[in-house]
């Protein structure tokens, strides 16, 4: 397993929630949560399924069908939404060879980010966009036991 380590405070954490539930996302996101500690409340969720809540939560923002209660601070949150999915997803260059071994039997070192018909994404240069790590962990209280448990996961 590989494991990213993002901030955020529990307060964003909570507006992240409460979007989620607004936007009807929070459901399919903790189906991507797969360990979590009941003192601090740091969890560890799948990268695919906290990049997809996050898309999710942008569009929703930019749709504008937010209820009054979640407006007060939106552009404060977005930009806290667009920092933690750029935290998630890279661009790599390949090689030729990489590229040979990608269309005839796939790259297992990558996961590789597909839009919605199961095409590449790529950058405006065509290097493909990649998940940085199977799995993210959030932290609330460096001081809390878990601690000892999640630091031997990374």
């Amino acid at each position: 397993m590989s494991l990213l380590s993002i901030e955020l405070t529990k307060d964003e954490f909570n507006k992240i929630i409460q979007l989620a539930k607004a936007a009807g996302v929070y459901d399919q996101f903790r189906k991507g949560v797969t360990l979590s500690c009941n003192n601090c409340g740091a969890f560890v969720v799948k990268a695919s399924a906290l990049l997809t809540m996050l898309e999710h939560l942008m569009n929703f923002i930019d749709s504008n069908d937010i209820s009054r209660s979640l407006t007060d601070d939106q552009q404060d949150l977005y930009d806290i939404l667009c920092q933690k999915r750029e935290m998630v997803v890279k661009t790599v260059i390949l090689t030729d060879d990489e590229w040979s071994q990608y269309f005839s039997h796939g790259l297992s070192d990558y996961q590789f980010l597909c839009d919605d018909k199961g095409e590449l994404i790529t950058d405006t240069e065509g290097n493909p966009r990649v998940l940085v790590s199977t799995d993210v962990v959030f932290e609330f209280d460096k001081q809390c036991e878990c601690r000892n448990i999640l630091s031997r996961l990374t």
